[in-house]
């Protein structure tokens, strides 16, 4: 049995950039949540920095989380937020606490 996969995924982006990019924000949630082997995925704002997004998703295994990375929803929102981040993705994979 694979593993679940819990993960952080943490975009900065420029002040003034979120109208930008909602768009295709908004489209890969909603397309994330259909994908096989999603449980969750959602996006936040950061309370005290409204120019970071905060993704947490949970996957069935690492498999489906590679699926995700080359659907077209995904690579279309890594491409509209290239031009806005102000650092690449930073990326925390969780595993329990035990």
């Amino acid at each position: 049995m694979s593993q679940e996969v819990n993960l952080v995924a943490i975009l900065e982006i420029d002040e003034g950039a979120w109208s930008k990019i909602s768009d295709a924000v908004n489209v890969c949630v909603s397309r994330s949540r259909e994908e096989k082997g999603n449980h969750s995925y959602t996006a936040y704002f950061q309370s005290d920095k409204p120019n970071k997004i905060v993704f947490i998703e949970c996957w069935a295994n690492q498999q489906a989380l590679d699926a995700h990375c080359e659907t077209e929803h995904f690579q279309n929102l890594m491409r509209v937020v290239k031009p806005f981040a102000v650092k690449p993705l930073e990326l925390l994979n969780l595993i329990p606490a035990k």
